[in-house]
């Protein structure tokens, strides 16, 4: 689903410079995958950057795009690959990986004829998943996750406020994905009505963009998501969405400027 910028949105949106010298200190990012392959000019031309973050929904390619399936999962490969290469590569997991690893049913679509192959290549690397990953830019926490993290949806699990303490938990859940499924659904099978669900609230794998309208959460200062695919990004003064197809250089100063490659 791919949705155009509102009025609302283009109004409180930050015009972005057209480049920024300075790579010292800055993080590229990386939105949602889905076998495509735009990464591999973004991370051949900024590898130099402080971090690479990846937001994660590396599989299950959009049919009106026709990627084979095996070039998705080489493209994974290749992800995985580059990030045991370079150390300040961070990966992201997103719905369409976790999906792999526990059942959210049928408000996710999945390639059932690799779902065995997907899940191994995941479980094999896990120890490069995380769910959230946070960063101290010039003073500012900047939080980096797949979906926005709502309030409500922290709430609802007495989960930690403090986004480092949050971090800390979630990022330990993957790593137990083999044994415990289960809690994976607990934490993160939440879906609003925007992504087909029936939940009050997304979780930080699936809620939607137009939930950020509500609180985020409040012990970051600046908030950077995907999951919402979106034909050009949308980027206010307290978060962004990434989510367009394109990598992105967040610069010391916390300007966002689309990569060209």
């Amino acid at each position: 689903m791919t949705i155009p910028m509102s009025q609302e949105k283009a109004a409180e949106t930050i015009a972005a410079p057209q480049c920024h010298s300075l790579l010292a200190g800055s993080i590229l990012v990386i939105p949602d995958v889905h076998g495509r392959v735009f990464w591999k000019g973004a991370v051949e031309q900024y590898s130099d950057c402080r971090d690479i973050v990846f937001l994660g929904d590396y599989h299950d390619p959009y049919p009106r795009e026709r990627i084979p399936i095996q070039d998705s999962l080489e493209n994974f490969r290749e992800i995985i690959k580059f990030a045991r290469a370079h150390s300040n590569v961070t990966l992201l997991l997103g719905n369409h990986d976790l999906h792999y690893l526990c059942d959210f049913g049928e408000t996710c679509r999945m390639d059932f004829n690799n779902y065995e192959q997907i899940k191994a290549l995941i479980l094999d690397n896990i120890d490069l998943f995380k769910i959230i990953h946070h960063i101290d830019i010039n003073g500012q926490r900047v939080v980096f996750t797949h979906a926005p993290i709502l309030v409500e949806w922290l709430h609802h699990l007495d989960a930690p406020g403090d986004i480092t303490q949050l971090g800390l938990l979630l990022n330990q859940l993957p790593k137990q994905a083999a044994d415990k499924p289960d809690t994976l659904l607990q934490w993160f099978n939440f879906v609003s009505s925007y992504r087909g669900g029936c939940d009050r609230f997304g979780s930080p794998v699936w809620a939607d963009m137009r939930e950020a309208k509500g609180y985020l959460i409040q012990t970051a200062d600046y908030s950077i998501f995907g999951h919402t695919q979106l034909t050009e990004a949308v980027i206010t003064r307290t978060w962004a969405n990434l989510d367009c197809r394109r990598a992105f250089l967040v610069a010391p100063d916390l300007t966002i400027t689309p990569v060209d490659v």
